[in-house]
């Protein structure tokens, strides 16, 4: 990522593509801070963000456990019309499913208008993880596909929750 910045500094004026791979990058390696770093650059820059930039800088809020970070840029993804978008969506239940946020989470999951299984396993996966089986299981049932990954977050879920209740 250092060679990265590199060229970046050396770059007239970088458009969302550029700033985009920059986030992306810093989203995927040990310092996700240095991605809210190049986002807000972005910003004041005036360059806008599109449905490619929210997914990784929600990514690296969760990650970097940014919770009022990520309601700033979920209060941007409204205003600037990229609420309905699936994988925009699904980056906003991941981060605050990170940031132990129940009810926005399933706020924002009730609202995608198009759910898919990533939509879905998100949600499961994050009641199990609280140890919130009932709702987990509420949501699976309901689901309309299911895969392998789903069922292992149940089997790991009721496992770890009968893990509590044996003494």
């Amino acid at each position: 990522m250092a060679y990265a910045e590199v060229v970046f500094a050396h770059l007239p004026h970088p458009n969302s593509f550029i700033y985009n791979t920059i986030i992306r990058g810093h989203t995927a390696s040990p310092t996700p801070l240095q991605a809210l770093v190049f986002y807000g650059r972005m910003r004041r820059d005036g360059v806008p963000g599109d449905n490619h930039t929210y997914p990784f800088v929600l990514k690296a809020c969760g990650l970097a456990l940014e919770l009022e970070e990520g309601r700033r840029v979920h209060g941007e993804v409204v205003k600037r019309g990229f609420y309905e978008d699936l994988f925009v969506g699904n980056g906003l239940i991941s981060m605050y499913c990170r940031c132990g946020e129940v009810d926005s989470r399933r706020k924002v999951f009730d609202e995608i208008p198009d759910r898919d299984l990533v939509s879905w396993t998100s949600m499961v996966g994050g009641y199990a993880i609280l140890g919130k089986m009932g709702e987990a299981q509420g949501l699976f049932d309901e689901m309309p596909e299911r895969d392998v990954f789903t069922w292992a977050i149940m089997i790991d879920g009721y496992g770890k929750v009968s893990e509590l209740v044996v003494p």
